[in-house]
C-alpha cells in the first residue's frame, strides 16, 4: 500500500534474517550428507579388514586359575620376561626390509638398550613383541615360547609400553592412570603414582585425581604426562618394559625426574629401550647397535666404548658418563 512504519520496516528485516540462515544452512546439507556418507563408508571398510594379527585356535593362556586352559600344555601360569629374536625379519613393504636377520637374546629381568640411525628399525624391533604386527620370516619367543602362540590380550597383559608422546585422555588424573589396569583401587592407582614422583604434583591440585586434565592434556607439563604414563606401568606391573624414547622431549629438569621414575620402573623388569640419549644408554646391561636393518654392534656400554664403532662416535663428548 505504499506505507510502513520504522517498527514493520525492523521486525521485517529481524524476521528476514532469521529466514535466511536456515535457507543457508540447508543449502549446505547435501554437501555435510555427502562427505558423511563417504567417510562411513571408510569406516566400515576399515572395520571390515581382517586382522593383521592372528590368534591360533588352540593359543596358550597364561595366568590364574580363572583363565586355565583344560590342558596343562595349553596354560603358562607365570611369565619370567626373557625374550629372544631368532632370525626376525620384517617389511612394511614387499620392495624394503626395515629389520634383516635380527637375532638376540635378552634374559629375565635384564635390559637392552637400542641404538642406530632414525628409520633404522628400533621402534618396528620392539612393536613385534607385543605383535601389532608378525615378522615376515624367524620368531619372537617369550621364555622360549613364540609369541604367536599365546592369546593376544594375554601376551599383551605381560608387557607396559612408556612411549616417547604419552597418549592421555580427556578424563581425570586417576582415570589416565588406571588405564594401566582397569578396575584398579583408587590406593593403587595413588601407590603408582608416588612411584612415578606424580603424587606430589596431584595432591597440590583442588580436585586432586578428580581433576580432569582436559583434551591433549594442554595444562599439564611434558614432564608431568610423561609421568602420568610412567605411573600406568607401575599400576599395570607387567614383566616386560618397553621404552620408546620417552626422554627425548624432555627439558633437563623434567628429565631427571623422569628418569628417576623409569629407574625404579625398571628394577626386576626385562626392559628394552629405544634411546639416542646416553644417560639411558649406559644405564642399560647390554647395548645393540642397529644399522640397515641388522645388529652391527652388541655388547656392554664400556666395552663397546673401547671397541669403536658407532656407539663410540655417539658418546663422544659425554667423557662423564664414558668414566662411569
Amino acid at each position: 500500500a505504499g506505507e510502513m512504519t520504522v517498527g514493520a520496516l525492523l521486525v521485517f528485516v529481524v524476521y528476514l534474517g532469521q529466514f535466511y540462515e536456515p535457507l543457508n544452512q540447508l543449502s549446505h546439507v547435501g554437501a555435510t550428507v555427502a562427505t558423511a556418507t563417504a567417510g562411513t563408508q571408510r569406516v566400515f571398510e576399515l572395520l571390515e579388514c581382517d586382522d593383521e594379527v592372528e590368534e591360533p585356535l588352540s593359543a596358550r593362556t597364561i595366568g590364574g586359575e580363572d583363565n586355565k586352559s583344560e590342558s596343562a600344555a595349553d596354560s603358562v601360569q607365570r611369565v619370567n620376561g626373557g625374550l629372544g629374536f631368532e632370525n626376525v625379519s620384517f617389511a612394511y613393504s614387499e620392495d624394503r626390509l626395515v629389520l634383516d636377520g635380527v637375532s638376540f637374546d635378552l634374559k629375565a629381568g635384564s635390559s637392552a638398550a637400542l641404538i642406530g640411525p632414525s628409520g633404522v628399525g628400533k621402534s618396528t624391533l620392539i612393536n613385534l613383541l607385543p605383535r601389532f604386527f608378525d615378522p615376515v620370516a624367524g620368531s619372537v619367543k617369550l621364555d622360549g615360547i613364540d609369541v604367536r602362540e599365546f592369546q593376544l590380550k594375554d601376551l599383551r597383559r605381560q608387557i607396559a609400553v612408556v612411549l616417547q608422546e604419552p597418549v592421555l585422555m580427556p578424563a581425570t588424573l586417576g582415570e589416565n592412570i588406571g588405564y594401566g589396569r582397569p578396575g584398579a583401587s583408587q590406593e593403587a592407582i595413588r601407590q603408582a603414582a608416588v612411584a612415578a614422583n606424580i603424587d606430589e604434583f596431584v595432591e597440590r591440585l583442588p580436585h586432586k585425581y578428580d581433576t580432569v586434565v582436559g583434551d591433549g592434556a594442554v595444562r599439564l607439563s611434558a614432564g608431568e604426562k610423561q609421568r602420568i604414563n610412567i605411573a600406568r606401568a607401575f599400576l599395570k606391573d607387567a614383566p616386560i618394559l618397553l621404552l620408546d624414547e620417552p626422554t627425548s622431549a624432555l627439558d633437563a629438569e623434567s628429565e631427571a625426574a623422569v628418569m628417576e621414575s623409569i629407574a625404579r620402573l625398571r628394577k626386576g623388569r626385562t626392559t628394552l629401550i629405544v634411546a639416542h640419549r646416553m644417560e639411558t644408554v649406559m644405564s642399560a646391561d647390554v647395548v645393540l647397535s642397529l644399522g640397515d636393518g641388522r645388529i652391527v654392534e652388541r655388547g656392554a656400554p664400556a666395552d663397546l666404548i673401547r671397541a669403536g664403532g658407532y656407539f663410540q662416535r655417539m658418546s663422544e663428548g659425554h667423557t662423564s658418563f664414558i668414566r662411569k
